[in-house]
């Protein structure tokens, strides 16, 4: 195992990926912390006194945007000048042709984008756990599921149909 001495601030620690983040991290050698209202690290949107002790040390930040959009810029701008060199930013696939589907997202990745940091921004398809332990868990088991993706085309293909954790219906 090799070590990195970058630290990555996961942002949403806890949460759908970035708790199968951060070991993933740890794994291959890097120095991962997660950030949460609950995790090791705290740090909660609501409350930006939480915001540069997280950054502290940072080098790179996987960051899930906040619902609020006006808190994107502020926070990138927070965490370039505290040092950090690159973020990752999870947005979602087609996210520019919904609408107003999430506001935040949309202001995380203009801000990602003009942070003057490098950058990477993540437009995902549905994760597999949106359908087994999330969200759309109960209106798949029932039988009728919609999805706010307005014009954007989804492929059958995308959706979590032979994973092993898909919910079976008898």
């Amino acid at each position: 195992m090799t070590t990195n001495a970058e630290s990555i601030l996961v942002m949403a620690g806890t949460g759908k990926t970035g708790r199968r983040l951060v070991p993933t991290l740890r794994a291959a050698g890097h120095h991962a912390r997660a950030a949460s209202r609950s995790g090791e690290v705290r740090f909660d949107w609501s409350r930006q006194d939480t915001w540069e002790p997280a950054l502290a040390g940072a080098s790179a930040v996987y960051l899930l945007a906040p619902e609020e959009p006006t808190l994107a810029a502020d926070f990138v701008t927070r965490a370039a000048d505290s040092g950090v060199r690159r973020i990752v930013a999870l947005s979602g696939r087609g996210i520019d042709q919904v609408g107003d589907f999430s506001p935040g997202m949309v202001a995380a990745e203009t801000a990602v984008r003009t942070s003057g940091v490098q950058w990477s921004i993540i437009r995902a398809n549905n994760f597999s756990q949106n359908f087994s332990e999330d969200l759309w868990r109960q209106p798949l088991l029932d039988g009728r599921l919609a999805l706010p993706i307005g014009v954007t085309p989804e492929s059958p293909s995308s959706t979590p149909r032979t994973s092993p954790r898909w919910p079976r219906r008898s």
